[in-house]
C-alpha cells in the first residue's frame, strides 16, 4: 500500500513539476566555504557558455567574500534554480560519508545544508526538493525491501 501511494504521489508530483520552469529562479544560499569547494568540483567548470558563465561568476563572488578559514559561511547571491537543486541532490545522492568525514563535517551540518535549501520559498524549488526527497525514501524503502528478501 505504502509503495502505491509513494507512487501516486510522485506522479502527482512530476505532472506539476512540468508546469514549473526554473528558467530566471534565483535565490541566495549560504554554505560554509568547505562546502562550496566540494560542490565546485561535484558541478565542475561547465561545457558550455552557460554553465561557464555560471561558475565565473561563483568564483568572482568567492573571490570578494574571501573567507578566512574552511569553516567561514560564505552567502552567494543569485544562485540560478537549476544550481540550487543540483546542488540539494548532490547532497543528498552524491556525498557519501567518507567525505564528510574526511571534510570534518558533522551530521549538523550536513542537516544545516538541507535546512537552507529547504528554506527557500520559491514554490518550483519547492517542488522539485519534494520529488528529490520523495526519491531518496523511495530508494530507501526498497532497499529495505531487498534486504529484507535477502534474510528471509
Amino acid at each position: 500500500m505504502k509503495k502505491i501511494l509513494l507512487s501516486i504521489c510522485l506522479i502527482i508530483s512530476l505532472n506539476g513539476i512540468s508546469q514549473c520552469d526554473l528558467t530566471g529562479v534565483n535565490d541566495d544560499l549560504t554554505l560554509q566555504f568547505r562546502h562550496w569547494k566540494l560542490l565546485a568540483t561535484k558541478i565542475g567548470i561547465g561545457t558550455d557558455s552557460l554553465s561557464i558563465n555560471r561558475m565565473r561568476a561563483f568564483r568572482t563572488q568567492m573571490i570578494a567574500a574571501n573567507p578566512a578559514t574552511d569553516n567561514t559561511n560564505v552567502t552567494i547571491n543569485n544562485v540560478p534554480g537549476e544550481i540550487l537543486v543540483r546542488i540539494y541532490e548532490i547532497y543528498l545522492f552524491d556525498i557519501n560519508f567518507a567525505q564528510y568525514f574526511n571534510m570534518g563535517s558533522t551530521d549538523a551540518e550536513r542537516r544545516t545544508i538541507f535546512t537552507n535549501i529547504r528554506a527557500l520559498t520559491n514554490p518550483c524549488i519547492v517542488a522539485r526538493v519534494a520529488i528529490l526527497d520523495a526519491q531518496a525514501l523511495n530508494v530507501y524503502a526498497n532497499q529495505l525491501t531487498n534486504g529484507k528478501n535477502i534474510i528471509f
